[in-house]
């Protein structure tokens, strides 16, 4: 499965992207892509948060 790393560390842009679509401004977060450019983020920390998502 590919994937890209964004840091948000020097860029608000990048921050109000995650607060406009999730109401979060922190990170880690992982974005994962569903159908039809639907995403999902995962904010909590944990092997088994993520593979939660993955089911």
């Amino acid at each position: 499965m590919p994937f890209k790393t964004i840091d948000v560390t020097e860029n608000d842009s990048f921050r109000d992207v995650l607060e406009a679509k999730y109401r979060i401004r922190y990170v880690p977060v992982v974005e994962i892509e569903r159908q039809d450019n639907q995403y999902e983020a995962v904010v909590q920390i944990g092997i088994d948060f993520l593979k939660k998502a993955f089911a």
